[in-house]
């Protein structure tokens, strides 16, 4: 929890690209979990009424897995800010120790495997990973014991092992749609380790794709709608552009990743051979490059995290070829010293947290329909906050980006619904809000329809004001 306590994370609101919509969604399995299911009420049906009260809800945006984690560990420990971080810190753990399995496998001694586990926990890419929560570590985690699966398959070729991968990666396909990369990586692997396209023929290997196949699809066709542009992002002007720019920006994010002090060391293991004992290992973070640079186009750096332990066990195993036991904790911390940041992150605490706990306070506010107006970030974070402090929803929340305009999920073909304030007042009037959560974001840029509030805005009485949030209550009557 140290990191957290730093970067001001233990009172902060969770407002990133995503994860309020994560922490929603996990709150509201949760909340099914612990009721609702045993009543037989229909999972969609809840879902939707959730979604009405808390719309911030991103089940089919992406995959089930790391909801329903979120959902059981919360059943397990309650709702609370605490929890969400202790689960992160708990599974930023185990993808650490992914790293130590693997130099222990290699035969490195457990001292370095160690050290080596310290390096992932403090390389920035990780760090930024806890202090915003998602999908990405439960997704390289699934990814690399996939993986791991896969190289045990290779090696053994029986049933019991070609069954046991299937059933990891499609777990790990049903994490984040950037896991598809494992299609890719096994049979580069099995070349790799074999040197023959007779596996394309074999029993074995159909088996597999079968098991894969019955175990994933139901939800990529049911959710096919949603998701789509999670994996192939929508249609660029040119695409030849976007994989060229996907490929150069690709390979610095590689480079980033390693660092010029452990992109040698890796690259000096492979005189040790471990990429011919473990193809599959090997070719996954060629697999990751071709992947998201032409396949499904994607430059974001988190999409790259399940690469990490790999690297820094590659840079272990040159380290400890080459220097004696008292060093190797220095070397490798060498090479944390050459990725932590200049400056440490911090995360902004803005005031929806006290605002959030002012409107529960409210007793005139109770069961009212609240409209928030900021950027995607603000929104999410005072839904998220709600649902936090209140995982049953007594309140409905209404964003603005959604009331007074349309767009995509991603923020695309905007559609503005208001052109004076007169249309805000008429949509306020009909949806029935009587609390209106402003969020005055100097960083934002103005949405098309932030005029039109403001001028609505401005006949209403400011309630409370918490730093950057004010609380709107409807003009008083004449």
């Amino acid at each position: 929890m140290g990191v957290y306590a730093a970067a001001g994370a233990l009172h902060a609101e969770f407002s990133g690209p995503d994860e309020a919509a994560y922490i929603v969604s996990g709150i509201m399995v949760r909340e099914y979990l612990a009721g609702p299911l045993w009543q037989g009420t229909s999972p969609l049906a809840f879902a939707q009424h959730y979604a009405d009260s808390y719309p911030k809800v991103a089940i089919g945006h992406w995959p089930p897995v790391y909801f329903f984690v979120q959902g059981v560990w919360y059943v397990v420990t309650g709702v609370s800010r605490v929890s969400v971080l202790a689960l992160s810190s708990l599974l930023s753990a185990t993808f650490a120790s992914l790293t130590v399995l693997l130099c222990r496998r290699e035969g490195l001694r457990w001292s370095m495997a160690v050290t080596a586990g310290v390096v992932t926990v403090l390389l920035p890419i990780h760090v930024d990973s806890l202090l915003e929560i998602g999908s990405d570590v439960v997704t390289g985690i699934a990814i690399i014991v996939a993986t791991l699966c896969c190289q045990r398959w290779i090696d053994e070729r029986t049933p019991r092992h070609g069954v046991i991968f299937a059933v990891a990666a499609a777990v790990a396909l049903l994490c984040k749609g950037s896991a598809f990369l494992l299609v890719l990586m096994t049979p580069l692997a099995l070349l790799l380790a074999h040197r023959r396209v007779d596996w394309l023929r074999s029993r074995e290997t159909w088996r597999v794709v079968v098991i894969v196949v019955v175990l994933v699809l139901p939800w990529y066709y049911f959710a096919s709608g949603w998701m789509q542009d999670e994996i192939v992002p929508g249609p660029p002007r040119s695409l030849r552009s976007a994989v060229t720019y996907a490929g150069y920006r690709n390979t610095w994010i590689f480079l980033s990743l390693c660092g010029v002090v452990m992109l040698p060391l890796a690259l000096l293991s492979l005189r040790s051979g471990w990429h011919r004992r473990l193809p599959a290992v090997a070719m996954l973070p060629l697999a990751t490059w071709l992947f998201l640079s032409f396949l499904s186009p994607h430059t974001e750096t988190r999409l790259f995290l399940h690469v990490v332990p790999i690297a820094v066990f590659a840079a272990a195993v040159a380290a400890g070829r080459m220097v004696p036991r008292w060093q190797e904790v220095v070397l490798l911390a060498a090479l944390v010293l050459a990725h932590i940041p200049a400056r440490a992150r911090t995360k902004p605490a803005v005031g929806f947290v006290p605002a959030v706990a002012s409107l529960m306070a409210d007793t005139s506010a109770s069961g009212a329909r609240i409209l928030v107006t900021s950027n995607g970030f603000g929104e999410g974070a005072l839904i998220s906050e709600f649902a936090l402090q209140r995982p049953s929803p007594t309140v409905t929340i209404l964003r603005a980006s959604k009331l007074l305009q349309s767009s995509t999920w991603g923020g695309d073909d905007v559609r503005l619904h208001v052109r004076s304030a007169a249309d805000v007042m008429r949509l306020l009037d009909q949806n029935g809000v009587g609390r209106v959560v402003r969020h005055v974001s100097v960083d934002a840029d103005p949405a098309q329809y932030e005029q039109s509030l403001n001028e609505a805005l401005s006949q209403w009485r400011v309630l409370r004001v918490f730093g950057e949030v004010r609380i709107y209550g409807r003009p008083a009557s004449p």
